[in-house]
C-alpha cells in the first residue's frame, strides 16, 4: 500500500485546540463562533470539533498512517469502499495482496489469511515485524513481484495496490477461486486501460467506490472486479 509519513505533533495540536474550545463558556463559545464566521475558519473549526471525518478517524490517520478513531488499521482506499467490503469479507476467506501496509492488518483482522509481497526492502522489514500470526510477506524483486501469486493455490480476493498492476492482474486471472474477487486501487489512472480491457474480456464486471479515505484529503477510486456468484454477493 502507499507509504504515509507520522505528523503526531500536528495532529496533537488539532485535538488540543479542540479541547480548549470545549471548555470555554458557552457566550465566549457563540463569540469565537461569530469571529470565526467573519474571518471565514468557521468550517474548519466544524471540521475539527465534529464531523464525519473526525469520527472516522481522519484527522487521527494523519499522524498513524490509514486508521481509523480508534487507531485500528485500515486500508488506505476510500471509506465507502471499507464499508462495503467489511459488510462481505469472512474469516473463511483467503486474500492475496500486491503491496501491503495497514491493509495487510486489516485484511488478517476479518479473512483466514493473507499473504502480500512486496519490493520495497526497507518497507518489507517494517511490515514484517507488525504483521500477525494468520498473514504473511514475502519480498521479491521488482522483475518477480507480479509473479508471485502463481507460488500459491487460488485466492477469494486478490488485491492489487503495488507495482505492475497489469502485469499483477494478468497473472491473478487464472489465481482466483471460482467466487474470486480482485480489488483493484486507484482506478481512475489511464495506465491501467489494458488491464480493464482484459477484465471486461475475461466476463469480469467492475463496481467501483469513489470518495475520500484515510490520510488524504484528495478523491479516491478502487475497484472491485467480480464475475456472478462472487463471495462480495455482488
Amino acid at each position: 500500500m502507499p507509504r504515509w509519513s507520522r505528523r503526531e505533533d500536528k495532529v496533537g495540536g488539532e485535538r488540543a485546540l479542540v479541547k480548549l474550545y470545549r471548555s470555554v463558556p458557552q457566550p465566549l463559545q457563540r463569540l469565537v463562533s461569530k469571529t470565526t464566521t467573519w474571518a471565514g475558519i468557521d468550517a474548519h473549526l466544524i471540521l475539527l470539533s465534529d464531523s464525519v471525518l473526525r469520527r472516522r478517524g481522519w484527522f487521527r490517520s494523519f499522524g498513524e498512517g490509514p486508521v481509523d478513531h480508534e487507531g485500528r488499521p485500515l486500508p488506505w482506499m476510500p471509506y465507502s469502499f471499507i464499508d462495503f467490503a467489511s459488510e462481505r469479507i469472512d474469516d473463511s476467506m483467503r486474500v492475496f495482496e500486491f503491496g501491503s501496509g495497514n491493509s495487510t492488518r486489516w485484511w488478517a483482522e476479518h479473512c483466514d489469511e493473507v499473504i502480500s509481497v512486496e519490493d520495497n526492502r526497507k518497507w518489507y522489514e517494517r511490515i514484517k515485524s507488525e504483521l500477525p500470526v494468520n498473514s504473511q510477506i514475502v519480498y521479491r524483486s521488482s522483475e518477480e513481484f507480479a509473479s508471485e501469486i502463481t507460488n500459491h493455490r487460488s485466492f477469494d480476493i486478490v488485491v492489487v495496490d503495488g507495482s505492475e498492476r497489469v502485469q499483477c492482474i494478468k497473472n491473478s486471472i487464472e489465481h482466483l477461486t471460482d467466487e474470486g474477487v480482485i480489488v483493484f486501487d486507484d482506478t481512475y489512472r489511464n495506465e491501467y486501460e489494458p488491464a480493464f480491457e482484459l477484465l471486461e474480456a475475461e466476463n469480469f464486471s467492475e463496481i467501483f467506490f469513489q470518495g475520500m479515505g484515510p490520510v488524504s484529503p484528495a478523491l479516491q477510486r478502487t475497484s472491485v472486479f467480480y464475475r456472478p456468484g462472487n463471495c462480495f454477493n455482488i
